[in-house]
């Protein structure tokens, strides 16, 4: 972009902007006309009821009295089942003179720096 067309651009926007705020600040209490609602009864409160729905109302009973699997047994264990077990991964424990400071910084763990990633 030119120099010629930067200052043409830029003296534009600050015509914009000198424009915009004498109008946005020219009425610094803006009234609003709502009409008020002259109702002959207080309002009511009303409070939202959040309590969940008897269980035999949602279920039907040849649901509720269904067993329901056991998860831990291997024998319902088949080739369209799959099954995840997992543990956390251990912690990263720098080598070298930052291993004092890491230990330092982690007492509960600083016996990470003797013992080999596993």
């Amino acid at each position: 972009m030119s120099k010629n067309a930067t200052i043409l651009r830029n003296s534009l926007i600050v015509l914009a902007l000198g424009a915009a705020f004498p109008v946005t600040w020219a009425d610094p209490s803006p009234s609003f006309s709502v009409p008020m609602h002259s109702a002959t009864t207080p309002p009511v409160n009303r409070t939202l009821d959040l309590t969940p729905p008897d269980i035999r109302d949602v279920m039907p009973a040849d649901e509720l009295n269904a067993a329901l699997p056991n998860p831990d047994e291997t024998e319902l264990v088949g080739p369209e089942t799959v099954q995840v077990q997992g543990a956390p991964p251990p912690p990263y424990v720098p080598g070298g003179f930052a291993a004092l400071y890491w230990a330092a910084t982690h007492p509960a763990s600083a016996w990470r720096i003797l013992a080999p990633v596993q």
